[in-house]
């Protein structure tokens, strides 16, 4: 559902934006690019989780290839879709030039896999519209993990990284665990 957002960590449900007593379609949030702006935001939140603040799920999404459309023209669809779904403090990082990381601050743990598996479903359950071509079924994995103080930054993204990996292989979502997955 593009132009819906969160309504906040508790409550993870898709809640439309009033105003003025009509819907009105939230402006969508900015990608970030570049590494050291992606390192700057992972880092920040990575401190706020640190310092027991606040928690934080890192997940990376990827689309799969779509015939006959190029990369960039996929990933930037997709991107516009994400922009338009997430609330206004959470994080879209262009991490690769296939794949998403989405900073998702302030959840509980126990919601993430129904975030994550509902962001999923912003891709997946409606076509995008890619330019000059016009609607496209997208199919996306999407794996992430809870931040933790205990790893450094970098096991935190390659915890993400290995979750993405066993989505692509099982269902399209899945978190990351060190009882599941190993250290």
């Amino acid at each position: 559902m593009p132009g819906l957002k969160f309504l906040n960590a508790g409550q993870r449900g898709f809640m439309p934006v009033m105003a003025n007593d009509e819907l009105r379609a939230p402006p969508p949030i900015a990608i970030l690019r570049g590494k050291p702006e992606i390192m700057r935001v992972l880092q920040a939140e990575f401190a706020g989780v640190e310092r027991q603040e606040k928690t934080c799920c890192i997940a990376f999404a990827k689309p799969a290839p779509v015939d006959s459309v190029a990369e960039h023209d996929l990933m930037a669809a997709v991107g516009d879709r994400f922009s338009r779904s997430l609330r206004p403090y959470d994080g879209l990082l262009a991490f690769e030039p296939d794949l998403y990381l989405i900073a998702l601050p302030h959840i509980a743990e126990e919601d993430t896999l129904t975030v994550m598996t509902r962001l999923r479903g912003v891709i997946v359950n409606s076509p995008v519209s890619i330019a000059n071509i016009g609607e496209v079924s997208v199919n996306l994995s999407i794996g992430g993990t809870m931040m933790d103080a205990s790893h450094s930054l970098v096991s935190n993204i390659e915890h993400a990284g290995r979750a993405l990996m066993l989505a692509a292989r099982g269902n399209g979502v899945h978190l990351w665990s060190s009882e599941v997955d190993g250290a």
